[in-house]
């Protein structure tokens, strides 16, 4: 057997690479420091991973990420099957389900984009990655749409006395598979599908002359490198402690101004956030982001709190203006698993109970043009207008008056909101003004139950993961649905 002397200076390189690692977290002490090192570790493993295709392999790839995306989302899944008790795994092995999933799409995807070399590799990893986003809102169960997958790392019983909850046991988790990950690397260049690699990206038709295929080589590496990048985001995409403290306080801000938020007095149609600008109606989106982000938190203490601010201001929070649209968002991006939460129950009951008091029958056809008005001008072309307005035939009346007392009409009628339209017959002096009734209240009022009609309609579908618990809201919905489809205007 031939001796080999050993490789004194390698062993100190990887030594001295070792205690960096050990000593780091001694030396810079600060939180800010440590979560950074810990971001640092995981790109490490990153990037050398990408290294193995580019570097290596001469392959360059566009769609390098997707293989620690998808890992990191097998990991946080996997994470939170062992929370629930369904399957066994410390947590220091969850880097290794990452990396087997990222190793098992390196391979899927890696049989087809590797048949191609140089540019027309680069462009179909970059379709494989635009494909991989695409997936991203198309399948909102896997994925958890725009909010992702929450999960947390402290789960089960501590692995030698480990729980991985502070930071700092975490740095040396990373450490240590970021280490690991660095001498396999290293070591991968040294066998033959290293040299290989090499070969390859220099020159693939003289490694095929000598016997190698170099689509199988590209093949190998593209696979190994997506299993290293998997466990680069099984470690990256780990919450830490502090992180989610951090999302709780904001949260409790976010809760807490719900509660401060009032109408302002001049101006219903705005809000007063306790500031001189005023800003619109919160939007259905971000109360469904509040509400998403809460519960995938487990923060069902807050997301109560929550929606009872919104309960408490319908005017801010309009049942058909942004907990409809809320409750379609959330149910397009969560699927049906938010509707058990209590105070999910308790939005939806309050929605429904708004409009089925405004629209769970349809809105009566006039039957003549009388107009009930109220309005404290006691003139005598007031006088005279209000009794047009409560005159159940006359449908145009004409006040041939002076340019003052055709402006003292307009304003009143557009005060008022009298529903009628005017216009100035500029024939004669004086000139006339015109007034005709028109049914522009009705029209609105039926467009608004058309309206309610669809959100009937989203309020049924929700309602059925807890028919149990509102079986009358529910036959009322459902028959207020029934009559909106036999509806037409003016029957």
């Amino acid at each position: 057997m031939r001796y080999r002397p050993l490789n004194l200076g390698r062993w100190l390189l990887w030594g001295a690479t070792a205690i960096v690692f050990a000593v780091a977290p001694l030396v810079f002490t600060e939180s800010f420091a440590l979560t950074m090192m810990i971001q640092m570790g995981t790109m490490i493993i990153f990037a050398l991973s990408y290294n193995m295709l580019l570097g290596q392999g001469g392959m360059l790839s566009f769609g390098h990420a997707v293989y620690s995306g998808l890992g990191a989302y097998m990991a946080v899944h996997a994470l939170n099957l062992a929370g629930k008790g369904m399957i066994v795994l410390p947590v220091p092995l969850l880097p290794l389900v990452g990396g087997i999933a990222g190793l098992a799409f390196g391979v899927l995807f890696g049989y087809v984009t590797t048949r191609r070399a140089g540019t027309t590799f680069a462009m179909i990893s970059l379709g494989v990655g635009e494909m991989v986003f695409a997936c991203v809102l198309m399948f909102p169960g896997f994925f958890g749409g725009e909010a992702g997958v929450s999960t947390n790392r402290v789960v089960g019983q501590p692995f030698l006395g480990l729980s991985f909850g502070p930071a700092i046991q975490v740095y040396y988790l990373v450490a240590f598979w970021c280490l690991a990950c660095m001498v396999a690397m290293f070591a991968l260049t040294q066998t033959p599908l290293g040299r290989m690699a090499n070969a390859v990206r220099d020159n693939p038709e003289r490694a095929e002359f000598v016997g190698y295929n170099p689509q199988r080589v590209r093949f190998l590496m593209l696979a190994l490198s997506g299993f290293f990048a998997g466990i680069a985001g099984g470690l990256g995409r780990k919450r830490s402690a502090e992180a989610i403290e951090a999302v709780r306080k904001m949260s409790e801000a976010a809760v807490k101004n719900l509660e401060q938020i009032k109408t302002s007095r001049d101006d219903n149609t705005f809000l007063d956030w306790g500031r001189r600008s005023k800003a619109g109606p919160v939007a259905g989106a971000t109360a469904a982001t509040l509400l998403r982000t809460l519960w995938n938190l487990d923060l069902d203490d807050l997301a109560n709190s929550a929606a009872a601010a919104m309960l408490a201001k319908p005017g801010i929070f309009g049942p058909d203006t942004v907990l409809v649209p809320a409750f379609s968002i959330l149910a397009e991006e969560e699927g049906a698993g938010f509707a058990s939460q209590a105070a999910f129950l308790d939005l939806w009951k309050h929605a429904a109970d708004f409009l089925l008091a405004r629209s769970e029958f349809p809105p009566a056809a006039p039957t003549d043009w009388a107009q009930p008005v109220q309005f404290n001008c006691a003139c005598a072309l007031c006088k005279e207008l209000r009794q047009f307005a409560a005159d159940p035939k006359e449908q145009v009346h004409r006040f041939r008056v002076r340019q003052e007392s055709r402006s003292h009409l307009q304003s009143i009628i557009q005060m008022n909101g009298l529903d009628m339209k005017h216009e100035t017959e500029r024939i004669g002096s004086p000139q006339t003004l015109v007034c005709t009734k028109t049914r522009r209240r009705y029209e609105s009022r039926c467009n608004e139950y058309k309206s309610d009609g669809s959100q009937f309609e989203i309020m049924a579908q929700l309602g059925k993961g807890f028919a149990d618990k509102v079986p009358v809201h529910l036959k009322r919905v459902q028959s207020a649905i029934d009559r909106a489809g036999g509806w037409r205007t003016g029957s």
